[in-house]
């Protein structure tokens, strides 16, 4: 049970970095404030990224466990003065595994009017019918209990709520379900602005289209694909930009893509992909250097050594011989990485590495002359290989 819960919290902070990205693609990012939460599967609290990232920016390693009063748990980092609203509404609303509070442009302009929500458009029918509701209350930071107390009361058991001069909250019984309720409400707000800024709206659905559209328009397996589609896009972003690892996050994504490990680093090529030409693995865009890369061993080994120590004060003593032998492969492999040794790679006779140079059969490059090699040549690099140095 133990092995199954801590999975289930793995898979909870994995799932709110996810609504982070993906709301930051779909246009909610508001410098670094707005923030995500999700329910903690163990019932401590709920999971939200310490306060000064933007939403592009949230890893794994930044976010918090934060109990339903505020007290944080796990993790390090300030966090969001604003947790009441997370808190109060897991407390009010047991159906809720996923809150989101943003600052959309078009939440706040169109709340400035003070007009019912009409459903002008397919993502309309989810927020009339009846029309949205508005937490008059304040229009500044919800920084306390009873602010919090009185935002989840307005929302009561609709899935978002408008907070006027502020931003909107949303919420969803999934992760899915609440970024798309927050983004589709953004998106109902900016078709009745672009409506009202050309003349009065004259046409919406009636309460009985809506239903029905509510039904064949947003049932949960087309939310899921909205989903889907805005992790994807915030994939692309991130993938389409050249960033260094940050702390965890490169050994968390690549870590079940690692094929076999190598004296100065290690293959990235997919477990079933078969290697073309496996002893030019030094010359390969799939290599990977230590030199680059020991950091985050590290601090992933840093990491594994807390969570034995949870784990066997907890009397987890699975648990605690899981991490241990996952953190004894890991300090194998940095001490691998710490040698100053070069592995020695056969390649095929006279070989053309591409730099105007040949090496005889036998000869081999190390790990340092190819990080130089990849310096010189760039991010678009190709290898001698033909595979795209590109990452």
């Amino acid at each position: 049970m133990a092995l199954i819960e801590e999975r289930d919290v793995d898979e909870a902070v994995r799932l709110a970095v996810e609504a982070y990205q993906a709301l930051g693609v779909a246009g909610h990012g508001d410098l670094v404030w707005g923030h995500v939460s999700v329910r903690d599967p163990r019932g401590r609290g709920f999971w939200m990224k310490a306060s000064g990232l933007g939403f592009e920016e949230v890893v794994a390693s930044r976010m918090l466990l934060v109990g339903l009063d505020g007290e944080v748990l796990e993790g390090t980092g300030p966090r969001h003065i604003e947790w009441p609203i997370h808190g109060e509404i897991f407390r009010l609303r047991p159906d809720v595994e996923c809150v989101v509070h943003t600052h959309s442009a078009a939440a706040n302009a169109f709340a400035s009017l003070g007009v019912p929500l009409r459903a002008l458009s397919h993502e309309g029918v989810l927020f009339a019918h009846p029309d949205v509701p508005r937490f008059l209350r304040t229009g500044g930071l919800v920084k306390t209990k009873d602010l919090g107390v009185g935002l989840a009361t307005t929302l009561g058991d609709a899935r978002a709520c408008l907070m006027p001069r502020h931003g909107l909250v949303a919420v969803g019984e999934t992760v899915a379900t609440g970024v798309m309720a927050a983004v589709l409400l953004d998106k109902a707000c900016r078709v009745q602005l672009a409506a009202m800024a050309a003349g009065e709206p004259i046409s919406w659905s009636d309460e009985a289209e809506a239903a029905s559209k509510r039904d064949e328009i947003w049932n949960p397996p087309l939310l899921e694909s909205g989903w889907q589609y805005l992790r994807r896009k915030a994939r692309a972003a991130a993938a389409a930009v050249e960033t260094p690892p940050s702390e965890l996050e490169w050994i968390e994504e690549n870590s079940s893509r690692i094929r076999t490990s190598l004296p100065n680093g290690y293959c990235l090529r997919p477990a079933d992909d078969t290697c073309p030409e496996p002893e030019d693995c030094l010359a390969c865009s799939h290599f990977f250097t230590g030199g680059r890369f020991l950091p985050v061993h590290r601090q992933q080994a840093q990491t594994i050594d807390l969570l034995i120590a949870r784990a066997e004060a907890e009397g987890l003593a699975a648990v605690a011989n899981s991490h241990r032998r996952r953190g004894d492969r890991l300090k194998a492999l940095i001490r691998s990485l710490e040698e100053p040794i070069c592995t020695a790679t056969t390649h095929s006779p006279d070989r053309n590495f591409g730099d105007g140079s040949a090496r005889p059969g036998g000869a081999h490059r190390s790990a340092g002359e190819t990080a130089a090699r990849r310096a010189v040549d760039g991010p678009q690099g190709a290898t001698s290989n033909g595979v795209s140095s590109s990452r």
